[in-house]
């Protein structure tokens, strides 16, 4: 299985509800749907996803997923990021502390 539905299935498990959206056209339309409170996305995806948060009436915390080398520069500006070998735990912190941070 592709790691985004291992991730899924894990926070499926631990009682978040995910949905995949696999472009910036579905994630729009996922957010005109529904409520999100959090968005992960892989680092190289960041930028287009934050153009489509920035858009949408919402605004759910995004959690970029950094491969190697992308440490340094999005983790300044995502102080929630996720290293991509992180762990479950790590992600249910990360998510954790972005509810918390956002009063839900």
């Amino acid at each position: 299985a592709k790691a985004s539905e291992r991730l899924r299935a894990s926070l499926e498990k631990a009682g978040h509800h995910v949905t995949l959206a696999d472009s910036p056209a579905a994630l729009a339309r996922d957010l005109g749907a529904r409520p999100y409170d959090i968005i992960i996305t892989g680092g190289a995806n960041v930028a287009a996803v934050a153009t489509t948060l920035a858009s949408a009436s919402s605004r759910p915390a995004l959690i970029p997923v950094l491969d190697p080398g992308q440490e340094a520069a999005l983790k300044a500006a995502y102080p929630l990021a996720v290293n991509a070998d992180a762990n479950l735990n790590r992600y249910l912190k990360a998510i954790e502390t972005s509810m918390r941070s956002r009063g839900s």
